[in-house]
């Protein structure tokens, strides 16, 4: 797997309330909002609020970059937990279940790993799912019935040479739409245009929408690194998510 882009999904600021907005783009659902201060997570949907305590994600130690406790500085209020840098970036809402799916990074360089949680928003508690090496993950996308979550995988290489990939985990393999233990099990959506790309070129797979349970719709860019504004090649297309090939995700330090 490759190893990074340097991606700011939300606006920060440690001094004020901080607003995300979430909402599903393939079914019209009312969104959820999300707002961070002072190490605490407030998710909001309808009349419904509820609090989560960010300081405690369990991180194991082989996932984290750089461990808040070393950091002297203004940095230091930039890192919160164990290892956790800045506010997380929300990947997905499952609004019938309350759940919630986040990742956060763990170091401030280009490539750094990227850890996913899911929240049970009635319990507070909070589940380590895996650990992935990206720059930055953005474009969650949950299934309808809440058991696939789709996103993109983006990779820091340099200038604006910065691939993605789309993957597809499968949070729940015995379809019990309720529980978020794991194992949770991670596909990746493969490149259409070949296992091997001209030199100097490279893809950019994200996730746009769900059409049904199973049905994913992907975008498939293909851009040359110099210069790189515009992509050479663009098709949308389907994917069965039953027919990826899905494993236990690997984290290697």
């Amino acid at each position: 797997m490759w190893k990074g882009i340097c991606v700011s999904l939300l606006s920060l600021s440690f001094t004020t309330m901080v607003w995300g907005q979430l909402s599903d783009r393939s079914f019209d659902k009312p969104p959820a909002h999300v707002k961070f201060h002072d190490g605490q997570m407030f998710v909001f949907s309808g009349t419904l609020a509820w609090t989560i305590d960010l300081s405690k994600l369990s991180i194991p130690d082989d996932e984290c970059g750089t461990r808040c406790d070393t950091i002297n500085g203004s940095l230091r209020q930039s890192c919160f937990g164990k290892c956790a840098w800045f506010y997380p970036d929300i990947l997905g809402f499952d609004e019938a279940n309350h759940r919630l799916f986040f990742s956060t990074y763990t170091d401030f360089s280009r490539n750094r790993p990227n850890v996913l949680f899911a929240a049970d928003l009635d319990t507070g508690k909070i589940r380590h799912l895996f650990a992935t090496w990206a720059s930055g993950l953005s474009g969650g996308l949950l299934s309808p019935d809440g058991r696939y979550l789709a996103y993109a995988n983006w990779y820091h290489v340099g200038g604006c040479f910065n691939p993605a990939a789309a993957y597809v985990v499968d949070l729940s393999p015995k379809h019990d739409s309720r529980s978020i233990a794991p194992p949770v099990q991670l596909g990746e959506v493969e490149f259409t245009g070949g296992i091997y790309l001209p030199k100097g070129d490279f893809p950019v797979i994200v996730p746009v929408g769900w059409k049904s349970e199973f049905g994913l719709e992907i975008k498939e860019e293909t851009y040359h690194e110099h210069p790189c504004d515009k992509p050479i090649e663009s098709r949308r297309y389907d994917v069965d998510v039953r027919t990826l090939r899905f494993a236990e995700p690997h984290f290697e330090p």
